[in-house]
């Protein structure tokens, strides 16, 4: 029968399920009453029970396909529970970082469709979280809204609105694209670059960018 399904990247959903495979070989449970806060994850994943993930609002998103959706969410809350990190934007960005590199390391870093990965990422998880704290909800049509940010992607991060990083790669006379912007407990950021030198890519830098707000502090 004839896949007519039009996911954001056919590819990555494949990498999806892969991920999800290798860290839920017996499978994870989907429902409608799953674990909406950290602490209720933790205590069910503490317990030794299975990944329990929310089954809605999995109709209109990136994968065009609800069971893959499903395995993300399942790989994404089980770093959540991993690395301890709560449902906050810091520890949101911390959980991006952790499923990049989980691509990275299965994947490597050697193509554009893997650094397009990385920007699909971003956009499911940081871009979401940008949008709910400004809507007071996540988009309805999770694809609609990724097709638009990707388009702005680029420019979020650049060197206008940081000096110190333009500078910062001036001095290693390349060229730089900041991935992501980390706000540490003190109110400073940390951007992860990777820089083009020549014909050697140096990936996941930092470069120290001073003390401007990225995401809104509680």
């Amino acid at each position: 029968m004839e896949d007519r399904r039009n996911p954001l990247d056919r590819a990555f959903n494949v990498a999806v399920n892969h991920m999800a495979s290798k860290i839920f070989p017996s499978g994870f449970d989907v429902s409608d009453n799953a674990p909406q806060d950290h602490e209720t994850l933790f205590a069910l994943l503490n317990a030794g029970r299975r990944m329990l993930v929310w089954s809605g609002g999995s109709d209109r998103t990136i994968f065009d396909c609800p069971s893959t959706n499903h395995a993300f969410r399942a790989w994404h809350d089980w770093c959540h529970w991993t690395g301890s990190h709560p449902f906050t934007p810091l520890g949101e960005f911390q959980v991006y970082k952790m499923q990049r590199d989980h691509l990275t390391e299965l994947y490597g870093f050697a193509t554009i469709r893997h650094w397009n990965w990385h920007k699909i990422l971003y956009t499911e998880i940081i871009g979401q979280l940008e949008y709910q704290r400004e809507h007071g909800e996540f988009p309805d049509d999770q694809r609609a809204f990724a097709d638009e940010y990707l388009l702005h992607l680029d420019t979020l991060f650049d060197f206008e609105r940081f000096p110190r990083l333009k500078r910062y790669a001036e001095t290693r006379n390349g060229n730089a694209e900041i991935l992501s912007v980390n706000e540490t407990s003190d109110g400073f950021l940390i951007a992860d670059c990777r820089f083009n030198e020549g014909e050697e890519d140096e990936y996941c830098h930092s470069a120290f960018l001073g003390q401007v707000s990225h995401f809104e502090r509680k």
